[in-house]
């Protein structure tokens, strides 16, 4: 995957200030950012593209975008825009939700406790009914994610 942390400091298409990396995983980085428009903080999820961004590429990135965007959840993270950057970069703009993941609260603790656990796997499968009732299959399901 091609370095992305670069983009920190950046002004995206003149509207998002790219102020730190969130993570990172095989295909894309999350950074933290402000809506200089609205004067908002934001995430910014920027597709690494390997090689180049054909059309087909393209199309999937805008139908799983405009998937996303049907949902309206609280236990899923709104998606309120994508584009491709005048870099040519496809990237998303998403609520910044702040928090941890469940892998990072599974490791620090070690154990959960059952009702935890219960409350946890309740929200996720809430979540998945209202993303499935929209036709939307979510493919990459985890702890860490």
């Amino acid at each position: 995957m091609e370095p992305l942390d670069g983009l920190v400091g950046e002004v995206i298409d003149g509207r998002y200030k790219v102020t730190s990396v969130i993570g990172s995983g095989s295909n894309s980085t999350v950074f933290n950012a402000v809506d200089l428009e609205l004067n908002y903080p934001v995430a910014l999820k920027v597709l690494s593209s390997s090689g180049s961004f054909d059309e087909k590429a393209r199309e999937r990135f805008q139908r799983g975008a405009r998937a996303a965007a049907l949902l309206a959840h609280p236990n899923i993270v709104r998606l309120y825009s994508f584009n491709i950057s005048r870099q040519g970069k496809p990237y998303l703009v998403m609520d910044c939700v702040r928090g941890k993941t469940l892998a990072l609260s599974l490791k620090a603790a070690g154990k959960l406790p059952v009702p935890h656990c219960i409350a946890f796997f309740t929200q996720v499968l809430d979540a998945l009914e209202h993303a499935h009732g929209k036709g939307v299959v979510h493919r990459n399901l985890r702890p860490s994610n």
